[in-house]
């Protein structure tokens, strides 16, 4: 089978109310919950265990207020990929 190279990408904007995170609980959390969805399967320490580290690092919560964005499919692409609302670019 050959394969047929197809760039994808999408570009999104945000417009956002930052607020910063000064709760070591909460920064632990925060990092639990990034280990859990990008890496679920390893055997990464507990953040707690580098506890004395979180005052290095900034948690932040984002309140969207506004998104705006576009995605581009390949132009060897018939039709929009699965889930997608938005129609397949024609070829460049």
């Amino acid at each position: 089978m050959r394969r047929i190279p197809t760039v994808y990408y999408s570009s999104v904007q945000l417009c956002c109310t930052a607020e910063v995170i000064d709760s070591p609980q909460v920064e632990l959390d925060v990092l639990r919950n990034r280990i859990r969805r990008i890496e679920p399967d390893s055997e990464l320490a507990d953040p707690s265990v580098r506890s004395h580290r979180l005052r290095e690092i900034r948690a932040l919560r984002l309140t969207i207020s506004e998104v705006t964005g576009e995605c581009k499919f390949g132009g060897n692409v018939d039709e929009a990929p699965h889930g997608s609302s938005h129609p397949a670019a024609g070829p460049e």
